[in-house]
């Protein structure tokens, strides 16, 4: 006979370990756009004379 579970700290637990895994994943994940965004606006302007040549 499989004894039956009536403590759910351990499912709030879990819960609330994956909520705060969850807003790291997408800090993490605007962080690296940010930075992204930021390396990108760098190159256009320093190579932005090469790639208006390219694109003629």
């Amino acid at each position: 006979m499989k004894k039956k579970r009536t403590d759910t700290s351990n499912e709030l637990d879990l819960r609330k370990r994956s909520e705060i895994e969850s807003n790291v994943v997408a800090e993490t994940r605007i962080a690296r756009e940010r930075k992204f965004r930021k390396v990108m606006d760098e190159i256009n302007k320093k190579y932005a004379n090469v790639f208006r040549r390219l694109s003629e």
